[in-house]
């Protein structure tokens, strides 16, 4: 494998695959003390974590990106009817267990028919099974465009991975930003925290990094980790509730030079 491949390779993909994480939980809660666009913003994307078009995670060897030659750039996107129904069925799981009766479901069919036929049809597959919860269906180019104008339509949103990844994002920034949204890996038998923005390395050593969303994310393992799977939906989303309103700004550090 090429030195430039071998860097691009992530270990949260290999994590995810080795300890069975397929489903990231990221509950998006607005923060009181911030003057958002969308105070009282509540809403959990669940995102599938182990296909789609993430290369360090959709093949059993090697790298799901590749050059062919120099001018030429090919990458894979894996969507498989086994991990569509494990993720689906998460999804009912979850809404059942929050209370939720509504799934909207965010995809790109009209561009994806094959991948994304597969994604919708394991939920349709389930729903019977589910018949208290709603099935909406909903392109990801109109998700992103009616969300921010109706937030309070959605309360679980479930879609693939690359999706997931931004549409969580879009949530956090209405929210008050990825600094301050939880995040939680989780599978059949494990859980891993892990924040929504990473590890932030860009500005390790400068006095910036915000604590709160890695905080927040391991704070809902003792949720997840008992019990495993879905079963833990409604403590998970209290338990990623924001702090209490603060009146007082923290301090800036005082081994820190000045700005």
């Amino acid at each position: 494998m090429p030195a430039n491949t071998r860097r691009t390779i992530r270990s949260r993909g290999t994590r995810g695959r080795n300890f069975a994480l397929f489903a990231n939980v990221r509950p998006v809660r607005a923060w009181p003390q911030l003057d958002l666009l969308i105070p009282d913003l509540d809403i959990t994307i669940l995102r599938e974590n182990t296909e789609g078009f993430y290369p360090d995670r959709n093949l059993a060897w090697g790298y799901g990106e590749f050059k062919p030659t120099e001018d030429v750039g090919l990458s894979l996107r894996v969507i498989t009817a086994p991990a569509c129904d494990r993720f689906a069925r998460f999804a009912f799981d979850y809404a059942a267990a929050a209370n939720i009766d509504r799934l909207a479901v965010i995809h790109k069919r009209t561009a994806l028919p094959q991948t994304e036929g597969l994604f919708i049809g394991a939920f349709e597959r389930l729903q019977p099974e589910y018949r208290n919860i709603q099935l909406e269906f909903v392109r990801i180019d109109t998700f992103s465009s009616s969300f921010p104008r109706d937030p309070h339509r959605y309360r679980l949103v479930d879609t693939t991975n690359l999706f997931g990844d931004i549409l969580s994002d879009q949530a956090s920034g209405l929210a008050g930003g990825v600094g301050i949204t939880p995040s939680l890996n989780a599978g059949a038998e494990h859980a891993m925290a892990q924040a929504v923005h990473g590890t932030a390395p860009d500005i390790a050593g400068q006095g910036l990094a915000n604590p709160a969303a890695l905080m927040l994310s391991t704070a809902l393992l003792p949720a997840a980790k008992p019990r495993g799977c879905s079963t833990w939906a409604s403590e998970v989303r209290s338990r990623a509730a924001p702090p209490p309103r603060i009146s007082a700004a923290r301090p800036r550090p005082t081994h820190l030079p000045p700005r």
